[in-house]
This record gives C-alpha cells, sequence and structure tokens, in this order.
C-alpha cells in the first residue's frame, strides 16, 4: 500500500482519538447555549467529516498523479458553517485540528511506521496544509458572502423605509452633497433619485438668495460642531426642477458615520397651509368704511349676477349671507364681527 494512503487509514482508524486530542487543547468546553455562539459545536460535529475528506485527499494523491483541478473537486470540503458560528473561532479551531492532525497524528504514526520516510512525511503535511488552507478560503468566502448579503438586506430594509416615508428625506455629507433621496423627495422636487444623488442640495432646492446663507451654516459646523438651524423645525422656501418656489418645513437632525458628519434633512410641504393661513389673515383684516358702503347695496345680489371677490370676503367675514328685512350695513366702521343698525 502506498506510504499515503497508510497514514489516510491511520487517520481514520484513529478519529476519535484527533477529537479527543482536539478537546484537551481547547480545554473541551462548549458556548454556552444562550451566548448564540455555536462554534466549539460545530467544529466538534464536523471533525469526523474533516478527518475522512483528509484521507480521501491523501488516498487520492497516492495513486497515479492525477490533473490538480480534478483532484480538487474530487476531494475538496463543501462543508458550510450553520449560523451562529464565528470565523475567528473557525480559523482557530481549524488552526489547533491541523495541529491535531499535521504534528501530533503524524508523529505516531512515524513512530509505527519507520520507513515513513523524511521525503513521504513532507509530501504528507504538504496535503495536510493544503487542505485546511483551502477549507479556510471556503470559509472566509462563505462568511463575506453572508455580510454581504447582510448589508444587502440592510440596504433595502433602510431604502423601503425610506421610501416609505411620507415626508421628504434627503441625506447629505459634510460637504453638502446629497446622498439618499427618498421618493417623497421625487415627487415633491420632481428630480429623480439618480438625478439628485451626489448633487449639492444647495444648487438643487435652496433658492439662490438664500444659499450663501446654507453653505456659511455649514461651513460653521464643520469649524465647530454646531448650526443655527440644527435640531429645529423651521420654515423656508424651496425650488422644484422647475423653477417654481414652495413653501416647506424643514428639520435637519447631524450624526457620524465612520467619523464623519452626516445630516438628515426632513421635509413637508406647507405650501397649501401658508396659502390657508394667508387667505384666513385676509378675510379677517377690517376693510375701510368707504369700502363697506360701496358694497352694502351688494351683499345680495340678483339671482345669476356674481358676486365681487370683495363681497365674498365680507360675506365671510361678518356673516352676511341674506339681508333681512329692515336691515341695513352702518356706514361707521364696524366694531365687531357682524355689527349692524335696524333700518
Amino acid at each position: 500500500m502506498n506510504p499515503l494512503s497508510e497514514f489516510g487509514r491511520f487517520i481514520s482508524d484513529r478519529t476519535e482519538w484527533i477529537a479527543d486530542r482536539w478537546n484537551k487543547t481547547t480545554g473541551g468546553q462548549p458556548e454556552l447555549g444562550f451566548s448564540g455562539n455555536n462554534t466549539h459545536q460545530q467544529l466538534a460535529n464536523f471533525l469526523p467529516t474533516l478527518c475522512q475528506t483528509v484521507v480521501k485527499r491523501l488516498k487520492k494523491e497516492g495513486k497515479t498523479r492525477r490533473n490538480e483541478k480534478t483532484l480538487l473537486a474530487d476531494t475538496q470540503s463543501k462543508h458550510r458553517w450553520e449560523p451562529g458560528y464565528a470565523l475567528d473561532e473557525i480559523v482557530r479551531g481549524l488552526g489547533q485540528i491541523l495541529h491535531v492532525i499535521s504534528v501530533d497524528c503524524l508523529a505516531a504514526f512515524v513512530r509505527e511506521r519507520p520507513e515513513f520516510d523524511s521525503s513521504a512525511r513532507a509530501k504528507a503535511e504538504a496535503i495536510i496544509h493544503q487542505f485546511f488552507n483551502d477549507l479556510l478560503v471556503e470559509s472566509a468566502r462563505q462568511f463575506a458572502a453572508e455580510k454581504q448579503n447582510e448589508l444587502a438586506a440592510s440596504e433595502q430594509n433602510s431604502q423601503s423605509i425610506l421610501d416609505s416615508a411620507l415626508d421628504c428625506i434627503v441625506v447629505i455629507d459634510d460637504d453638502g452633497c446629497i446622498q439618499e433621496w427618498n421618493i417623497a423627495a421625487e415627487r415633491l422636487f420632481g428630480y429623480s433619485r439618480a438625478q439628485a444623488v451626489g448633487k449639492e442640495m444647495a444648487e438643487l432646492i435652496i433658492p439662490p438668495e438664500l444659499r450663501a446663507r446654507h453653505r456659511a451654516g455649514m461651513a460653521q459646523f464643520r469649524a465647530t460642531g454646531n448650526g443655527p438651524l440644527l435640531g429645529r423645525r423651521i420654515e423656508v422656501p424651496a425650488l422644484r426642477v422647475d423653477g417654481t418656489k414652495l413653501d416647506v418645513e424643514l428639520a435637519i437632525t447631524p450624526f457620524q458615520v465612520n467619523g464623519k458628519a452626516i445630516f438628515t434633512a426632513y421635509v413637508r410641504d406647507i405650501s397649501e397651509r401658508v396659502r390657508s393661513e394667508a387667505r384666513r389673515a385676509a378675510q379677517y383684516a377690517i376693510l375701510p368704511g368707504d369700502h363697506l358702503s360701496a358694497i352694502s347695496t351688494n351683499l345680495n345680489p340678483k339671482p345669476g349676477v356674481a358676486c365681487s371677490p370683495a363681497v365674498r370676503v365680507c360675506r365671510d367675514v361678518f356673516s352676511f349671507h341674506a339681508r333681512p328685512p329692515g336691515y341695513r350695513i352702518s356706514k361707521r366702521r364696524p366694531t365687531s364681527r357682524g355689527h349692524c343698525s335696524r333700518g
């Protein structure tokens, strides 16, 4: 029998011995269940399969030299670690098992097989080390793929939250450039996310007359860590993609990412509210007496005759929706709502 195949059989017969030796190296203390870390248990469960895969590689190497890619495909471990493992502990554990097989086990085999010369021993060590190197690479690739998937899922989650928000959410960096732009912002301002991300927010949605103040505030934050508008709700004008202005409520919150300042701006369209307040203010403004005299005879026009805006305002303000017989509008300036005099 080929010496490498003999060593493979030796490993196969001593799998339990290898496991016991490894457990003594680690102290044999499995992780507590509530910690969520089950790396030691996963390694213990995998160890018999690991040993058999090493044996197969040694036996195939001991036969006629085969194509390296074919050999690797036939003997490569396809093991995947289950959730709950820690990569650094996998690396440490595999290193300990490697030492047990390539040093302790090999030394015991050499004592029983003196004819297993230094050349065969060096070849066996090279095969075992290559196997463990391949296993470590696969473990690292699995870990990296999982983290990438987690990151992608996290980013997708974050994007879903942003896109489901009713208010506009705009994330900018410390240079004032847009990093995130949700669907509500697309609808309100007219820029798509692709058009907005990477552009300076000042150039995109801030009116020209306010851009200098915005940039000065950003510069002040970079210099002092404080900003006049941070953490407050303010009402400011903004610009749409077509150049039209609108009124918005703005709140900016700063936070740190990798030591750099990032700002989240929450923007709400308040144009309708501002218009409504302006109309209400106009309705409750007291008109001069001569205006009231001029329209006092036309509060209830004949059917088919349209009311003038001034008449509609008076109706809303002074509640003159009908003119009862015997009532007339005083030419004196009214002092309270609904002030009338009987004729």
